[in-house]
């Protein structure tokens, strides 16, 4: 097994191959090493990975770190990009044009069964590695948890401490004293 030849040591270790070269993610946790196989088109998927390193140089082992995420919020950003990776990549001047479109049925259960905190962990993550597709349906599936709910609510539920005085709130209800949207609590 190719794991074997990978040192163990604090930091996590994700192998991707391609038919001549192995690449390995690197986070910075805790959990050990761990490998997962995925082609070079996921690799492309991910454009963190695409400004760190050349696929075609020569080196046949590039390790490549990744900062500020998770082994565990890797892996689920790996898992979206193998169910995508077949879809066509998308060009920056068609990124637009996702906003419109309802978030799949499979990204909804892929995503229905995470954490808040889970959610945005992954969320931050798509960002940083630049997945726009995922990044886009995180957005949305947030935006849906949104949707409708005072700014109380949005508090409680997000655990975000209420910061604004009962004077400022009344400047700010004075202010937008048209909009009927804010309900600031």
């Amino acid at each position: 097994m190719e794991s074997s030849n990978i040192k163990k040591s604090s930091s996590t270790t994700t192998a991707i191959s391609s038919l001549k070269k192995k690449f390995r993610l690197r986070t910075g946790g805790v959990e050990g090493v761990k490998t997962k196989r995925i082609g070079e088109k996921m690799i492309r998927m991910i454009g963190y990975v695409n400004v760190s390193i050349d696929i075609r140089n020569d080196k046949k082992d590039t390790v490549i770190d990744i900062p500020f995420v998770d082994d565990q919020t890797l892996g689920r950003v790996l898992g979206w990009c193998k169910r995508h990776s077949k879809d066509e990549p998308l060009q920056d001047h068609e990124l637009v044009k996702l906003r419109n479109k309802p978030v799949p049925e499979w990204d909804k259960n892929f995503l229905g069964y995470l954490s808040n905190s889970e959610l945005f962990a992954l969320t931050i993550a798509a960002d940083f590695l630049d997945v726009p597709g995922l990044l886009d349906v995180c957005c949305k599936t947030i935006a849906g948890m949104l949707s409708g709910i005072s700014a109380e609510n949005i508090r409680e539920k997000f655990g975000i401490v209420d910061d604004l005085t009962a004077d400022e709130k009344a400047e700010l209800k004075a202010e937008h004293q048209g909009l009927n949207e804010i309900k600031l609590s």
